[in-house]
């Protein structure tokens, strides 16, 4: 039992978790509930259901946007480095710059 200052411990639920959202994003989560919640009956819309409706309609096109997005430049050289080995032998990243600086090698 706690004391008289102390408060008894919150039990512990493993049905929410935080996520992280930049303002700008918790600025559309919240304009998204405003709208949703303008209704005269029902239930109040939370942002757990929006959240949930939106991510069920994320395809693979998307997926592949998000990961494209995610390539700094030297990933990108990076994969095609990787690219042209695999389609014409092992060649060193020097050679291939160079071979790419030099016009021998397009850019794609």
């Amino acid at each position: 039992m706690p004391k008289e200052n102390e408060q008894a411990p919150h039990p512990k639920s493993d049905s929410y978790s935080p996520v992280r959202i930049s303002p700008a994003t918790r600025s559309i989560l919240d304009q998204l509930l405003e709208r949703a919640n303008q209704k005269e009956l029902g239930k109040r819309i939370k942002s757990e259901e929006i959240v949930a409706l939106s991510l069920s309609l994320v395809n693979d096109q998307h997926i592949a946007r998000l990961q494209e997005q995610s390539l700094s430049n030297a990933d990108r050289l990076e994969l095609q480095f990787r690219k042209y080995a695999k389609e014409n032998g092992a060649i060193s990243r020097d050679e291939f710059i160079g071979k790419l600086l030099v016009g021998e090698i397009k850019s794609s």
